[in-house]
Protein backbone atom coordinates (compact mmCIF):
# COMPACT_ATOMS: atom_id res chain seq x y z
CA UNK A 1 0.00 0.00 0.00
CA UNK A 2 2.78 2.38 0.88
CA UNK A 3 4.57 1.55 -2.33
CA UNK A 4 1.55 2.37 -4.46
CA UNK A 5 0.98 5.59 -2.60
CA UNK A 6 4.59 6.58 -3.01
CA UNK A 7 4.42 6.06 -6.74
CA UNK A 8 1.40 8.28 -7.22
CA UNK A 9 1.93 12.06 -7.43
CA UNK A 10 0.59 14.41 -4.78
CA UNK A 11 -3.14 14.96 -5.31
CA UNK A 12 -2.81 18.58 -4.23
CA UNK A 13 -0.44 19.24 -7.07
CA UNK A 14 -2.61 17.58 -9.82
CA UNK A 15 -5.59 18.94 -11.60
CA UNK A 16 -8.65 16.72 -11.74
CA UNK A 17 -9.91 15.69 -15.10
CA UNK A 18 -13.49 16.83 -15.74
CA UNK A 19 -15.89 14.02 -16.64
CA UNK A 20 -16.29 13.50 -20.34
CA UNK A 21 -13.02 15.19 -21.20
CA UNK A 22 -10.61 12.42 -20.39
CA UNK A 23 -9.97 11.74 -23.99
CA UNK A 24 -9.04 15.38 -24.58
CA UNK A 25 -6.62 15.72 -21.63
CA UNK A 26 -2.97 15.45 -22.51
CA UNK A 27 -1.11 13.02 -20.33
CA UNK A 28 2.47 13.21 -19.29
CA UNK A 29 5.07 10.60 -18.43
CA UNK A 30 8.46 11.15 -16.90
CA UNK A 31 11.25 8.85 -15.76
CA UNK A 32 13.37 9.92 -12.84
CA UNK A 33 17.09 9.42 -12.67
CA UNK A 34 16.56 6.72 -10.12
CA UNK A 35 14.40 4.78 -12.55
CA UNK A 36 11.03 5.65 -11.03
CA UNK A 37 8.38 6.15 -13.76
CA UNK A 38 5.82 8.82 -13.07
CA UNK A 39 2.81 9.70 -15.15
CA UNK A 40 -0.39 11.66 -14.96
CA UNK A 41 -2.52 14.25 -16.69
CA UNK A 42 -1.13 17.57 -17.77
CA UNK A 43 -2.78 20.66 -16.20
CA UNK A 44 -3.12 24.24 -17.38
CA UNK A 45 -0.52 25.37 -14.86
CA UNK A 46 2.99 24.34 -14.06
CA UNK A 47 3.20 21.16 -11.98
CA UNK A 48 5.95 20.37 -9.52
CA UNK A 49 6.55 16.75 -8.57
CA UNK A 50 8.80 15.00 -6.11
CA UNK A 51 10.02 11.51 -6.61
CA UNK A 52 9.05 9.23 -3.76
CA UNK A 53 12.22 7.18 -4.10
CA UNK A 54 14.98 9.74 -4.36
CA UNK A 55 13.15 12.89 -3.38
CA UNK A 56 14.20 14.66 -6.58
CA UNK A 57 11.94 17.39 -7.83
CA UNK A 58 10.58 17.51 -11.35
CA UNK A 59 8.66 20.12 -13.35
CA UNK A 60 5.79 19.26 -15.67
CA UNK A 61 5.02 21.80 -18.38
CA UNK A 62 1.39 22.93 -18.68
CA UNK A 63 -0.94 22.28 -21.56
CA UNK A 64 0.08 24.37 -24.56
CA UNK A 65 -2.52 26.93 -25.54
CA UNK A 66 -0.99 27.37 -28.97
CA UNK A 67 -2.56 25.53 -31.89
CA UNK A 68 -0.80 22.57 -33.40
CA UNK A 69 1.81 23.77 -35.87
CA UNK A 70 0.88 23.13 -39.45
CA UNK A 71 3.52 22.68 -42.04
CA UNK A 72 3.05 25.17 -44.83
CA UNK A 73 4.59 24.09 -48.08
CA UNK A 74 6.12 27.00 -49.77
CA UNK A 75 6.08 27.00 -53.53
CA UNK A 76 9.53 27.14 -54.85
CA UNK A 77 10.04 29.79 -57.39
CA UNK A 78 10.92 28.30 -60.70
CA UNK A 79 14.26 29.48 -61.73
CA UNK A 80 14.10 31.24 -65.03
CA UNK A 81 16.69 29.88 -67.38
CA UNK A 82 18.73 31.97 -69.79
CA UNK A 83 17.13 32.99 -73.14
CA UNK A 84 17.24 30.72 -76.15
CA UNK A 85 19.68 32.96 -78.00
CA UNK A 86 22.10 32.80 -75.09
CA UNK A 87 21.84 28.99 -75.01
CA UNK A 88 22.35 28.79 -78.76
CA UNK A 89 25.35 31.13 -78.57
CA UNK A 90 26.82 29.08 -75.76
CA UNK A 91 26.36 25.81 -77.62
CA UNK A 92 27.75 27.34 -80.78
CA UNK A 93 30.78 28.53 -78.87
CA UNK A 94 31.33 25.06 -77.46
CA UNK A 95 30.95 23.53 -80.91
CA UNK A 96 33.42 26.03 -82.35
CA UNK A 97 35.94 25.18 -79.67
CA UNK A 98 35.50 21.46 -80.35
CA UNK A 99 35.97 22.02 -84.08
CA UNK A 100 39.02 24.18 -83.50
CA UNK A 101 40.55 21.52 -81.30
CA UNK A 102 39.72 18.81 -83.85
CA UNK A 103 41.13 20.85 -86.74
CA UNK A 104 44.27 21.66 -84.80
CA UNK A 105 44.73 18.00 -83.98
CA UNK A 106 44.19 17.01 -87.61
CA UNK A 107 46.66 19.60 -88.88
CA UNK A 108 49.26 18.53 -86.38
CA UNK A 109 48.81 14.90 -87.36
CA UNK A 110 49.00 15.80 -91.06
CA UNK A 111 52.12 17.87 -90.50
CA UNK A 112 53.70 15.00 -88.63
CA UNK A 113 52.87 12.57 -91.43
CA UNK A 114 54.21 14.92 -94.09
CA UNK A 115 57.43 15.39 -92.18
CA UNK A 116 57.82 11.64 -91.78
CA UNK A 117 57.07 11.15 -95.49
CA UNK A 118 59.65 13.75 -96.52
CA UNK A 119 62.20 12.16 -94.24
CA UNK A 120 61.53 8.73 -95.71
CA UNK A 121 61.76 10.14 -99.26
CA UNK A 122 64.99 11.93 -98.44
CA UNK A 123 66.43 8.76 -96.97
CA UNK A 124 65.33 6.78 -100.04
CA UNK A 125 67.18 9.09 -102.47
CA UNK A 126 70.65 7.75 -102.51
CA UNK A 127 73.23 9.36 -104.84
CA UNK A 128 72.83 6.53 -107.34
CA UNK A 129 69.06 6.88 -107.40
CA UNK A 130 69.32 10.64 -107.81
CA UNK A 131 71.63 10.18 -110.79
CA UNK A 132 69.27 7.67 -112.40
CA UNK A 133 66.29 9.97 -111.84
CA UNK A 134 68.12 12.99 -113.31
CA UNK A 135 69.13 10.94 -116.35
CA UNK A 136 65.53 9.79 -116.83
CA UNK A 137 64.21 13.36 -116.66
CA UNK A 138 66.81 14.53 -119.18
CA UNK A 139 65.89 11.71 -121.54
CA UNK A 140 62.18 12.47 -121.25
CA UNK A 141 62.70 16.19 -121.91
CA UNK A 142 64.99 15.45 -124.85
CA UNK A 143 62.52 12.96 -126.30
CA UNK A 144 59.69 15.48 -125.93
CA UNK A 145 61.70 18.21 -127.64
CA UNK A 146 62.70 15.90 -130.47
CA UNK A 147 59.14 14.64 -130.93
CA UNK A 148 57.79 18.17 -130.97
CA UNK A 149 60.42 19.28 -133.46
CA UNK A 150 59.63 16.36 -135.71
CA UNK A 151 55.90 17.04 -135.41
CA UNK A 152 56.39 20.67 -136.43
CA UNK A 153 58.59 19.64 -139.35
CA UNK A 154 55.98 17.10 -140.41
CA UNK A 155 53.24 19.75 -140.10
CA UNK A 156 55.29 22.16 -142.21
CA UNK A 157 55.82 19.51 -144.89
CA UNK A 158 52.12 18.65 -144.81
CA UNK A 159 51.25 22.31 -145.11
CA UNK A 160 53.49 22.84 -148.12
CA UNK A 161 52.26 19.74 -149.93
CA UNK A 162 48.58 20.40 -149.12
CA UNK A 163 48.77 24.06 -150.17
CA UNK A 164 50.47 23.18 -153.47
CA UNK A 165 47.90 20.50 -154.30
CA UNK A 166 44.99 22.62 -153.06
CA UNK A 167 45.99 25.72 -155.05
CA UNK A 168 46.35 23.62 -158.17
CA UNK A 169 42.97 21.99 -157.67
CA UNK A 170 41.39 25.32 -156.71
CA UNK A 171 42.61 26.96 -159.91
CA UNK A 172 41.41 23.99 -161.95
CA UNK A 173 38.06 24.12 -160.13
CA UNK A 174 38.44 20.59 -158.80
CA UNK A 175 36.43 21.40 -155.72
CA UNK A 176 36.52 18.00 -153.99
CA UNK A 177 40.31 17.74 -154.09
CA UNK A 178 40.70 21.39 -153.17
CA UNK A 179 38.41 21.05 -150.15
CA UNK A 180 40.27 17.96 -148.90
CA UNK A 181 43.73 19.50 -149.27
CA UNK A 182 42.72 22.85 -147.79
CA UNK A 183 41.29 20.98 -144.82
CA UNK A 184 44.66 19.26 -144.28
CA UNK A 185 46.43 22.58 -144.63
CA UNK A 186 44.05 24.27 -142.16
CA UNK A 187 44.73 21.60 -139.55
CA UNK A 188 48.48 22.08 -140.00
CA UNK A 189 48.11 25.86 -139.66
CA UNK A 190 46.11 25.51 -136.45
CA UNK A 191 48.75 23.14 -135.05
CA UNK A 192 51.57 25.52 -136.00
CA UNK A 193 49.55 28.54 -134.75
CA UNK A 194 50.48 30.64 -137.78
CA UNK A 195 48.93 34.02 -138.58
CA UNK A 196 50.99 35.09 -141.60
CA UNK A 197 49.28 36.13 -144.89
CA UNK A 198 49.74 32.66 -146.41
CA UNK A 199 48.02 31.03 -143.45
CA UNK A 200 45.16 33.55 -143.55
CA UNK A 201 44.69 32.95 -147.28
CA UNK A 202 44.55 29.17 -146.80
CA UNK A 203 42.06 29.49 -143.93
CA UNK A 204 39.86 31.81 -146.00
CA UNK A 205 39.78 29.43 -148.98
CA UNK A 206 39.04 26.50 -146.69
CA UNK A 207 36.20 28.46 -145.11
CA UNK A 208 34.63 29.34 -148.44
CA UNK A 209 34.84 25.77 -149.73
CA UNK A 210 33.46 24.34 -146.50
CA UNK A 211 30.55 26.80 -146.51
CA UNK A 212 29.73 25.97 -150.13
CA UNK A 213 29.68 22.23 -149.31
CA UNK A 214 27.03 22.98 -146.65
CA UNK A 215 25.04 25.51 -148.66
CA UNK A 216 21.27 25.51 -148.30
CA UNK A 217 19.69 23.74 -151.27
CA UNK A 218 16.53 25.85 -151.04
CA UNK A 219 16.29 29.43 -152.22
CA UNK A 220 14.88 32.21 -150.09
CA UNK A 221 11.70 32.22 -152.18
CA UNK A 222 11.16 28.49 -151.58
CA UNK A 223 11.81 28.83 -147.86
CA UNK A 224 9.39 31.75 -147.48
CA UNK A 225 6.79 29.98 -149.59
CA UNK A 226 6.95 27.06 -147.19
CA UNK A 227 6.86 29.38 -144.18
CA UNK A 228 3.77 31.20 -145.45
CA UNK A 229 1.93 28.10 -146.64
CA UNK A 230 -1.69 28.28 -145.40
CA UNK A 231 -2.74 25.67 -142.87
CA UNK A 232 0.80 24.93 -141.74
CA UNK A 233 1.22 24.45 -137.98
CA UNK A 234 4.05 25.86 -135.93
CA UNK A 235 5.36 22.36 -135.24
CA UNK A 236 5.58 21.55 -138.96
CA UNK A 237 7.42 24.78 -139.68
CA UNK A 238 9.89 24.24 -136.83
CA UNK A 239 10.60 20.71 -138.04
CA UNK A 240 11.08 21.93 -141.63
CA UNK A 241 13.38 24.75 -140.52
CA UNK A 242 15.45 22.50 -138.26
CA UNK A 243 15.96 19.77 -140.85
CA UNK A 244 16.46 21.75 -144.06
CA UNK A 245 17.36 25.35 -143.23
CA UNK A 246 18.94 25.79 -139.79
CA UNK A 247 22.76 26.19 -139.80
CA UNK A 248 22.85 25.94 -143.61
CA UNK A 249 24.88 28.55 -145.50
CA UNK A 250 23.65 31.39 -147.66
CA UNK A 251 25.80 33.43 -150.06
CA UNK A 252 24.39 36.87 -150.81
CA UNK A 253 25.58 39.83 -152.88
CA UNK A 254 23.97 43.21 -152.44
CA UNK A 255 24.01 46.68 -150.96
CA UNK A 256 24.00 46.68 -147.16
CA UNK A 257 23.44 49.50 -144.70
CA UNK A 258 24.72 49.68 -141.11
CA UNK A 259 22.11 49.30 -138.36
CA UNK A 260 22.02 48.72 -134.62
CA UNK A 261 20.56 45.43 -133.33
CA UNK A 262 19.84 45.87 -129.59
CA UNK A 263 23.15 47.62 -128.98
CA UNK A 264 25.14 45.40 -131.37
CA UNK A 265 26.37 46.68 -134.76
CA UNK A 266 24.94 44.97 -137.80
CA UNK A 267 24.21 45.18 -141.49
CA UNK A 268 20.80 45.14 -143.15
CA UNK A 269 20.02 43.92 -146.63
CA UNK A 270 16.59 44.51 -148.17
CA UNK A 271 15.45 42.10 -150.90
CA UNK A 272 12.04 42.48 -152.61
CA UNK A 273 10.54 39.14 -153.65
CA UNK A 274 7.21 37.91 -154.89
CA UNK A 275 6.48 36.50 -151.39
CA UNK A 276 7.09 39.93 -149.86
CA UNK A 277 9.87 42.25 -148.82
CA UNK A 278 12.66 40.50 -146.96
CA UNK A 279 15.21 42.02 -144.62
CA UNK A 280 18.37 39.99 -143.96
CA UNK A 281 20.16 40.99 -140.76
CA UNK A 282 23.88 40.26 -140.64
CA UNK A 283 25.72 40.68 -137.29
CA UNK A 284 28.71 42.85 -138.14
CA UNK A 285 30.43 42.42 -134.76
CA UNK A 286 32.05 39.21 -136.08
CA UNK A 287 33.29 40.93 -139.22
CA UNK A 288 34.57 44.44 -138.66
CA UNK A 289 33.29 47.95 -138.18
CA UNK A 290 29.85 48.19 -139.79
CA UNK A 291 30.65 51.65 -141.14
CA UNK A 292 33.59 50.32 -143.14
CA UNK A 293 31.63 47.32 -144.42
CA UNK A 294 28.47 49.11 -145.51
CA UNK A 295 27.88 49.23 -149.26
CA UNK A 296 28.37 46.62 -151.97
CA UNK A 297 29.36 43.29 -150.35
CA UNK A 298 29.44 39.55 -150.96
CA UNK A 299 28.71 37.75 -147.69
CA UNK A 300 28.17 34.21 -146.49
CA UNK A 301 26.41 33.20 -143.29
CA UNK A 302 24.32 30.53 -141.62
CA UNK A 303 20.56 30.71 -141.18
CA UNK A 304 19.71 31.40 -137.54
CA UNK A 305 16.05 32.49 -137.54
CA UNK A 306 13.21 33.36 -139.90
CA UNK A 307 10.10 35.15 -138.64
CA UNK A 308 7.37 37.51 -139.78
CA UNK A 309 7.92 41.22 -139.31
CA UNK A 310 5.73 43.77 -137.57
CA UNK A 311 7.49 46.69 -139.25
CA UNK A 312 5.59 48.49 -141.98
CA UNK A 313 6.69 47.60 -145.50
CA UNK A 314 8.62 44.53 -144.34
CA UNK A 315 7.09 41.05 -144.46
CA UNK A 316 9.90 38.76 -143.34
CA UNK A 317 13.08 39.06 -141.25
CA UNK A 318 15.90 36.59 -141.82
CA UNK A 319 18.62 36.57 -139.13
CA UNK A 320 22.05 35.14 -139.94
CA UNK A 321 25.00 34.03 -137.82
CA UNK A 322 28.72 33.35 -138.31
CA UNK A 323 29.07 35.69 -141.30
CA UNK A 324 32.27 36.22 -143.27
CA UNK A 325 33.36 38.05 -146.40
CA UNK A 326 34.01 36.12 -149.59
CA UNK A 327 37.36 36.95 -151.14
CA UNK A 328 38.08 34.71 -154.15
CA UNK A 329 36.61 34.77 -157.63
CA UNK A 330 36.66 30.96 -157.89
CA UNK A 331 33.98 30.83 -155.20
CA UNK A 332 31.90 33.47 -156.97
CA UNK A 333 32.30 31.66 -160.28
CA UNK A 334 31.25 28.40 -158.62
CA UNK A 335 28.16 30.16 -157.27
CA UNK A 336 27.30 31.40 -160.77
CA UNK A 337 27.86 35.09 -160.04
CA UNK A 338 28.96 37.44 -162.81
CA UNK A 339 32.48 38.72 -162.12
CA UNK A 340 32.66 41.48 -164.73
CA UNK A 341 29.91 44.05 -165.14
CA UNK A 342 30.03 46.18 -168.35
CA UNK A 343 27.49 48.67 -167.01
CA UNK A 344 29.28 49.07 -163.64
CA UNK A 345 32.99 48.32 -164.14
CA UNK A 346 34.18 50.11 -161.00
CA UNK A 347 31.76 48.14 -158.83
CA UNK A 348 32.13 44.79 -160.53
CA UNK A 349 32.22 41.66 -158.41
CA UNK A 350 35.88 41.12 -159.31
CA UNK A 351 36.79 44.55 -157.89
CA UNK A 352 34.63 43.83 -154.85
CA UNK A 353 36.40 40.54 -154.13
CA UNK A 354 39.82 42.16 -154.40
CA UNK A 355 38.75 44.87 -151.96
CA UNK A 356 37.34 42.34 -149.51
CA UNK A 357 40.47 40.18 -149.81
CA UNK A 358 42.62 43.14 -148.85
CA UNK A 359 40.34 43.92 -145.92
CA UNK A 360 40.50 40.30 -144.69
CA UNK A 361 44.29 40.26 -144.86
CA UNK A 362 44.46 43.50 -142.88
CA UNK A 363 42.03 42.12 -140.29
CA UNK A 364 43.37 38.60 -140.06
CA UNK A 365 41.89 38.12 -136.59
CA UNK A 366 38.38 38.29 -138.11
CA UNK A 367 38.95 35.48 -140.60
Amino acid sequence: MQDSAAREPDSAQLVATPPGEAEDVVRWEKTCLCGQVMQGERAEGMLQLQCQECQRKHLILPISTYPEPQRVRKKRKRKEGPPVTAIATQQLGRLTKVLQIGLRTFLLALQRKLINLLKSIWQAFTPLRIAVLALTVVLLIGTSVIWRQQSRESAVRTLREAVALADEAFAAEQWGTAATEYHRAAEAIVYLNRTDPLALEVLQKHRELDAFDQICQLSLAEILKEAGRPGQSITDWERFFRLQVADKWLFSEGWLTPVDFAGQPGLRQVIPLEEGTIVIEWPASELSDATELSGHLLLAGQYAQIERSDLPGIDWIVRMKSPFLCCYEQTARRLGFELESPWMPEESLLQLLQRQRQLCLERGDKI
